[in-house]
């Protein structure tokens, strides 16, 4: 069985010889693959393949480790938090992430984090203590309470210190230009407390992304 994500949704369909080494249909059904795919229905109205036609592979064009870890993470945050009747508005920016994935692969996973948040509604609050809502001395983030939290309530409410790099990408105004000139620690940092926001909201484990936070250049 594969599972592919296109533009009309997720479909899970049999492909025969899919597990032969010198089959043909192999390049087509990799991980990653870009395909085309011509399906029909049996009579028990169990979607299988016809034709296939393979494009290109996303790894193909992969020069760096970085690539290959952000390309996993990707994939598993698609797999694990969109769902089906999300998945037709979300593929444009999957699409597009891949696209820049090997020109800056932090910001590509970055800003597809964003809309994954977005999408699922869980946005943090992020310009003001989402307990008192006043703008200064934010010192971390309560993920029980879905935002950032300043010092005088965090003696008060459990919260999870944010390291400086994150602090300035998730409190200063998402503006593009900003956001351009994120460095891949910040970048790094703020992957790493969206991870846990996702992890709390939506009860998953991102293994991919866990790893991600501890790779080194």
């Amino acid at each position: 069985m594969v599972k592919v994500f296109s533009e009309d949704g997720y479909h899970t369909f049999y492909v025969r010889k899919a597990m032969q080494v010198h089959s043909d249909v192999v390049a087509a059904v990799t991980l990653g693959a870009y395909s085309q795919f011509h399906l029909k229905s049996t009579k028990r109205k169990v979607l299988s393949l016809n034709t296939i036609t393979h494009i290109s592979h996303v790894m193909s064009s992969f020069t760096k480790p970085d690539h290959y870890f952000v390309f996993e993470a990707i994939l598993e945050l698609i797999n694990k938090t969109i769902e089906e009747e999300d998945s037709p508005v979300m593929y444009p920016y999957f699409e597009k992430t891949l696209q820049t994935l090997t020109i800056k692969p932090y910001l590509a996973l970055y800003q597809l984090l964003q809309h994954i948040i977005h999408l699922n509604g869980i946005d943090l609050v992020h310009h003001q203590c989402v307990i008192c809502h006043q703008k200064k001395a934010i010192i971390g983030v309560s993920y029980q309470d879905g935002g950032v939290v300043c010092q005088t309530c965090g003696v008060k409410h459990q919260v999870i210190p944010l390291p400086k790099d994150a602090l300035l990408a998730i409190v200063y105004p998402h503006k593009d230009e900003f956001i351009q000139a994120l460095s891949i620690q910040q970048l790094k940092k703020t992957i790493e407390v969206y991870r846990l926001h996702l992890v709390h909201q939506l009860q998953v484990k991102l293994v991919s992304l866990e790893n991600l936070n501890h790779f080194q250049q």
